[in-house]
C-alpha cells in the first residue's frame, strides 16, 4: 500500500512539473521533448484559431502545421487537461476532432485506486462528459478524480480529465456509469500543447503482432 501510494504521488509531481514546463510560462519554447514514463514525448505550442462546442460533432483549428512537427493522430492537450486529436495537417495548421465529438473515446484511469474507466460525451452539456465501463464493485463517489490513462499512446498517462459529478444507481451488464466535469471550459481553450509520443508506432505494431489469448 505505501509503493501504490508513492507511485500515486509520484505520478501527481510529474503531472505538476509538466503544466510548470508548459504554457503557463512565456520562457517555454515552441517546442519541448521530455521523458516520462520510459517515453519521449515531444510537446509543440499552438494557438487555437478555430473552435466549436454548440454541434454535436465538434472541431478545432490550430496555427501550426506540419512544419512545426505536427502530424495525424497526435494529442492535444493544455496545462489543464485533454482537448482532442489531430486528423488533418496541412503546412502552417492543423485541425482535430475536440473531446466533444461523437467519436471521441478516452481511456482513463480513476485516480484513487488506478480503475480504467472510457470517458466520451452525449452531445448535450460541453461542461460534462460520460464515464463508462466502472466495474460494479468500484466505489466511485462525486469529486473523485479521473486522469487520462496513458493506454491509448496519444495522450500522456496522468493527464486532468475532470471530476466525477454523479454515478448512476442502475447498472449496464455489470457496469455503473456516470458523469464527469471536464476540467476544461472548451468554449475558453486558447493555447495547446500538441503531444508527439515518439514510441507509438512501435508499441502499436507490438500489440497487434501479439495474439488474442
Amino acid at each position: 500500500f505505501e509503493l501504490k501510494k508513492s507511485n500515486e504521488d509520484l505520478a501527481a509531481e510529474n503531472a505538476r512539473l509538466r503544466s510548470l514546463l508548459m504554457i503557463k510560462t512565456k520562457a517555454i519554447p515552441d517546442s519541448l521533448v521530455r521523458q516520462e514514463s520510459g517515453l519521449t514525448l515531444h510537446y509543440i505550442r499552438a494557438n487555437v484559431i478555430g473552435n466549436s462546442v454548440q454541434q454535436r460533432n465538434n472541431f478545432f483549428m490550430l496555427d501550426k502545421g506540419y512544419r512545426a512537427g505536427i502530424k495525424k493522430d497526435m494529442g492535444v492537450i493544455t496545462t489543464d487537461g485533454i482537448v482532442g486529436i489531430i486528423i488533418d495537417v496541412s503546412e502552417n495548421y492543423s485541425s482535430g476532432i475536440s473531446v466533444l465529438h461523437k467519436d471521441t473515446r478516452v481511456s482513463g484511469r480513476i485516480k484513487k485506486n488506478n480503475q480504467l474507466v472510457n470517458i466520451s460525451w452525449d452531445g448535450i452539456n460541453y461542461r460534462l462528459g460520460d464515464i463508462s465501463h466502472i466495474p460494479s464493485h468500484v466505489n466511485l463517489v462525486p469529486g473523485d478524480t479521473i486522469l487520462t490513462s496513458g493506454n491509448s499512446q496519444i495522450f500522456p498517462e496522468g493527464i486532468m480529465i475532470g471530476t466525477v459529478e454523479y454515478v448512476e444507481d442502475e447498472m449496464e451488464d455489470l457496469f455503473k456509469k456516470g458523469k464527469v466535469r471536464f476540467s476544461i471550459d472548451y468554449n475558453k481553450v486558447i493555447y495547446v500543447y500538441v503531444v508527439e509520443n515518439s514510441s507509438r508506432e512501435e508499441i502499436l505494431r507490438l500489440k497487434m503482432s501479439t495474439p488474442d489469448e
